[in-house]
């Protein structure tokens, strides 16, 4: 490779200002563990190790490898430390046996979502936070059925169907994206990523009325566990009855659902709500509307129908749409991808990366 005078200052300059922190981050968000990226670069585990923790810096060599093997410009390795996202603070679902490797990788990128709308924000004006008016701490089944119809009343959302949840997060001032890199052990996750209220939505799962389930159940941390460790399996439980709550209201539900176990009829309500039949059954058993035993039969019926993996008249998938609409913005008054791009670190592919997923295209 031919470099020009001004390629090599360049890249001395990044080599100075060299941000250890930013090599751990690319290489997270890219799933490699240390091994895997020395083998690439053409370098050990150790050397990796030694320069993410800023024992040493990269020569020119080295550093033109890393740049190329992790898809990031030069300059990448040279900006400012990223904004913390630790584990302790992260409300996942179903992390116990997730890779460690899986959970650092969605957690990186999560960070680099973040980077790109901080940078979106000084230019396009974002919903304001409609999550803090509403906080208040809920740890018990009975709290989180009261929060429930507290948020739908302070959102002035009736009693009726929600036709978007991932929409809604977002007018009320959330940041729902989607992340590559979720395996059937880790589902949806949020966290408060600087003063933002973020929910990370995997794109590699296809279920509808999941996505609307999973949506609502992060809101319900962002709402009501902000500080609280994460992972404890009675606020899983709460989070997933304040899901159920808020999309399927207690006093609409229960003039709605039959009193036996009837699929047409449940599969009518699907339709309307846009909520898994299992979710449903569930609620069912929940309100008193159906017996233990009524609730397990349905849950073997499922089974037989083949329903746990892929239930019929599942309802579209939403996706968000905020971040995609701010850049639209920003290129209909005359910057290019490539001009926004280039005014980040990232580079114009892990920007489209960022900004489009693999479920959508620019």
């Amino acid at each position: 490779m031919n470099l020009s005078v001004t390629d090599l200052d360049s890249i001395s300059d990044t080599i100075k200002a060299f941000n250890p922190s930013r090599l751990q981050l690319a290489r997270e968000a890219a799933g490699l563990e240390s091994k895997a990226l020395a083998a690439m670069v053409g370098t050990t585990a150790s050397a990796i190790s030694q320069l993410e923790h800023g024992d040493t810096r990269p020569r020119i060599e080295t550093l033109l490898r890393l740049s190329f093997a992790l898809g990031v410009p030069t300059r990448f390795f040279a900006a400012p430390a990223p904004v913390p996202l630790p584990f302790d603070t992260c409300h996942f679902r179903r992390l116990r046996g997730a890779p460690k490797g899986e959970q650092r990788a969605v957690v990186a990128r999560g960070r680099l979502v973040h980077e790109v709308l901080e940078y979106l924000s000084e230019i396009v004006q974002f919903p304001a936070d409609g999550v803090t008016p509403v906080q208040r701490p809920a740890v018990t089944i009975e709290e989180a059925e009261e929060l429930a119809q507290n948020v739908r009343d302070a959102w002035k959302l009736g009693r009726g169907p929600i036709p978007d949840m991932v929409g809604l997060l977002e007018v009320h001032g959330v940041i729902p994206v989607e992340v590559a890199g979720h395996s059937d052990k880790l589902d949806a996750f949020s966290a408060w990523v600087g003063s933002w209220p973020m929910v990370f939505l995997s794109i590699d799962k296809g279920s509808g009325s999941r996505r609307r389930f999973d949506a609502a159940h992060e809101l319900a941390h962002l709402i009501a566990h902000r500080g609280c460790p994460p992972g404890d399996a009675e606020l899983e439980n709460v989070a997933n009855r304040f899901a159920s709550a808020f999309l399927l209201p207690a006093e609409p539900f229960i003039a709605e659902c039959p009193q036996r176990l009837f699929w047409p009829a449940l599969r009518a309500l699907k339709l309307r709500w846009g909520v898994s039949l299992q979710a449903i059954v569930r609620r069912a058993r929940d309100l008193g509307i159906f017996s233990e035993a009524t609730y397990r039969r349905a849950h073997v019926q499922i089974g037989q129908f083949g329903w746990r993996q892929v239930e019929p008249d599942e309802p579209p998938m939403e996706h968000p749409s905020l971040i995609r609409t701010a850049v639209e913005q920003i290129r209909m008054h005359g910057r290019s991808v490539d001009n926004i791009a280039a005014d980040l670190p990232l580079g114009e592919r892990l920007f489209r990366e960022v900004v489009w997923p693999a479920s959508q295209s620019a």
